[in-house]
């Protein structure tokens, strides 16, 4: 679905416009896959609340030009945010370390341990 709404867009918007997902699962390859201009396609993951949380994580996807990798960076820092590169991996950096934390919060809640 995705995929189709990049590629959508992709036609009402100028050809230096970057096309960034918000999502925290999904592989920006894959949504890249389906854009002429694969190259400007990226994710930008913002963490809620986004006003507050000052972490963003800037994937590209193998098809990413460096040069739009850095123009989204340079963009998201000036808005005094602290940006990481993370690879197109399940999770990006943030929510895999986060995993084992959610698994053992149902492990407490399941012994007991809390409520």
């Amino acid at each position: 679905m995705l995929k189709g709404v990049f590629s959508s867009i992709e036609s009402l918007v100028s050809k230096d416009c970057i096309l960034a997902s918000n999502t925290s699962s999904l592989s920006i390859a894959s949504i890249a896959s389906a854009c002429e201009r694969s190259e400007r396609v990226l994710g930008i993951h913002f963490f809620n609340p986004a006003p507050l949380m000052p972490l963003v994580e800037i994937i590209p996807a193998i098809q990413t030009a460096d040069e739009i990798t850095d123009e989204a960076r340079n963009i998201i820092d000036s808005w005094k945010k602290i940006t990481v590169l993370a690879k197109d991996t399940p999770g990006f950096i943030v929510n895999r370390v986060a995993r084992p934390f959610y698994g053992e919060a149902i492990r407490i809640l399941e012994e007991g341990i809390a409520t």
